[in-house]
């Protein structure tokens, strides 16, 4: 997940990939779109937080 959200450290670029968005409503998913990263961050290698925007 990490790798996806902030690039690949190979140079890869899957950054042009849209990022879909859900989220869960009781026994539903509601579809939400596409967005893309605004801000992240890792401690030791590990995704802590994301923004999307």
């Amino acid at each position: 997940m990490t790798e996806r959200l902030m690039g690949s450290p190979w140079g890869t670029d899957e950054s042009s990939l849209p990022i879909h968005i859900a989220v869960r409503a009781e026994e539903e998913v509601l579809y939400l779109g596409t967005a893309q990263v605004s801000q992240a961050g890792t401690s030791d290698s590990v995704l802590t937080d994301c923004e999307l925007r």
